[in-house]
């Protein structure tokens, strides 16, 4: 692993063969993205942004190697909303990576070396669905749900990835807004195996079966007065960010 983000409540360490920590994951919350009722991000007008080591550590592990491998968890309730997935790039330059949905689908692009995109499959709406990009010198496969959706043979280089941002939500420049839920990230310097993809899939998959949905409330009210917004000069300083 060179990157991982299962959830907020998750540890979200890279450890040696040791199990000792070498390295934190850390992400931000951008705009309105805010924790999803499973603990990982309810993306909305916003991104979730890894932290600039993990982002070095990325590009120094994938360009020594020439592989990849991006697996991700999501729940998308509007199939029908394009935007930005995951993006890895740099603001005002072509993305190394991209992951989008476009017309009920989620696709990928790799600029790296040329331009070679792969159709991960389409989306089930309201529903958990694990998918995987594998990046490697003879190509890249896509896989939705443990199953190969798309393989495109070719000699594919990553010797010139260069350090860059790590988004989720939204592309390099801001743009390109993506709804939806995210959670069980992983970022691999090898080609991950068909079968070993299935396993990760399998996994997530029992946690889904574990998961109850949150009781729902309904409370009908009417406003009758509206508190007053303090003016900033009056509670300076202000300690309790």
């Amino acid at each position: 692993l060179v990157f991982v983000w299962q959830n907020q409540r998750s540890d979200n360490a890279i450890t040696d063969e040791q199990g000792k920590t070498v390295r934190l994951c850390r992400m931000t919350m951008h705009g309105k993205t805010r924790p999803s009722p499973t603990q990982g991000a309810d993306i909305r007008e916003g991104a979730l942004i890894a932290d600039e080591e993990s982002s070095r550590a990325l590009a120094a592990a994938t360009s020594k190697t020439g592989a990849l491998t991006l697996s991700f968890v999501t729940q998308i309730s509007d199939a029908t909303k394009d935007g930005v997935v995951v993006c890895y790039g740099m603001p005002g330059k072509p993305a190394a990576l991209m992951v989008e949905q476009k017309s009920g689908e989620l696709v990928a692009t790799l600029t790296a070396d040329g331009r070679t995109s792969v159709t991960l499959g389409k989306i089930m709406p309201n529903a958990p669905q694990h998918w995987a990009v594998v990046i490697e010198k003879t190509g890249i496969r896509s896989l939705k749900d443990g199953k190969l959706t798309a393989r495109k043979e070719g000699p594919v280089s990553m010797k010139n990835w260069v350090q860059a941002s790590l988004h989720f939500g939204r592309d390099a420049d801001g743009g390109n807004s993506w709804r939806g839920w995210i959670e069980g990230i992983e970022i691999l310097d090898r080609a991950l195996s068909d079968q070993e993809i299935a396993m990760l899939h399998d996994t997530a998959a029992a946690e889904w079966s574990k998961r109850k949905p949150a009781p729902r409330i309904v409370v009908e009210a009417e406003l009758v007065e509206s508190s007053k917004t303090p003016d900033p000069v009056n509670i300076r300083p202000y300690l309790r960010s």
